[in-house]
C-alpha cells in the first residue's frame, strides 16, 4: 500500500514538474506501481500457502514453491525500482529462472538492492543520466538531493541492516528447527521491517 501511495505521489509530482517546465522528475511512478503490485502478489501467494491444510502435503509443497517464485519475481522488480544497474538480459534470465531457482534469483537481486542501499546511505548515488556521483539540483529533485547520505538516510540504512540480519537468522533457524515456535512469524516481522526500511533508504520522503 505504501508503494502504491508513493507511486501515485510520484505520478502527480512528475506531472507538476512537466507543467512547470522544470524537467525534474522524482521517482518513476510506473516502476513503483509495478513494485507495489508485485508485493501484493507475494502477499497473496503467502496467504494461500499459510491457509493450506497441513494434511495436504502436495498442495503445500506446490504453494510453497509458488510463494518462493513470487518472492523471486518481486525481487527482480524491486531491484529495478531501487535503481540497480542490472542488465536487461540478466533481468530477463532471472524471470525465466525464477520458477526453478527462486532462492538464487532472490539472492542475486537482493544483493544488488543491498548495494543500492549502501550507496544511497553513503551518498554514492546515480543521477538521471546514469552516471555515478552526487546528485545535483539540476538533474534530481532537491528533496532526494538532501536525503541521500543524510543522517536520516544513514539511520534508516542501519535499521535496514539490522532487519536483514534478523530475517536471515530466523529464516535459517526455521530451516534447521522447523518445529520451534514463532521462528516463522519472527522471520516475517523482520522481513517486513527490512522492506520498509529499504524503501525508506532509497526513496525517503521524495515520493
Amino acid at each position: 500500500v505504501d508503494l502504491l501511495r508513493r507511486a501515485k505521489h510520484a505520478k502527480y509530482a512528475g506531472m507538476d514538474a512537466a507543467l512547470h517546465g522544470s524537467g525534474v522528475g522524482g521517482c518513476d511512478h510506473r516502476v513503483l506501481r509495478r513494485y507495489g503490485l508485485a508485493m501484493f502478489a507475494v502477499g497473496a501467494a503467502a496467504i494461500a500457502y499459510h491457509l493450506a491444510p497441513l494434511n495436504r502435503r502436495d498442495t503445500r509443497v506446490n504453494l510453497r514453491r509458488l510463494d518462493f517464485t513470487s518472492i523471486a519475481l518481486a525481487s527482480t522488480v524491486a531491484s529495478d525500482a531501487y535503481g540497480c544497474r542490472v542488465p536487461a538480459a540478466v533481468r530477463a534470465a532471472s524471470v525465466v529462472a525464477a520458477t526453478r531457482y527462486p532462492l538464487l534469483v532472490s539472492g542475486l537481486h537482493c544483493a544488488a538492492s543491498e548495494v543500492a542501499f549502501f550507496n544511497k546511505a553513503r551518498r554514492r548515488t546515480r543521477n538521471i543520466s546514469g552516471r555515478d556521483g552526487i546528485e545535483s539540483p539540476s538533474n534530481a529533485s532537491a528533496g532526494k538531493e538532501r536525503w541521500a547520505g543524510s543522517p536520516g538516510c544513514k539511520k534508516a540504512h542501519t535499521a535496514h541492516v539490522v532487519s536483514v540480519l534478523g530475517a536471515a537468522f530466523f529464516f535459517f533457524a526455521e530451516e534447521l528447527r522447523p518445529e520451534a515456535p514463532l521462528f516463522h512469524a519472527t522471520w516475517h516481522c523482520f522481513g517486513a521491517a527490512a522492506i520498509a526500511t529499504g524503501n525508506r533508504v532509497v526513496f525517503g520522503d521524495a515520493c
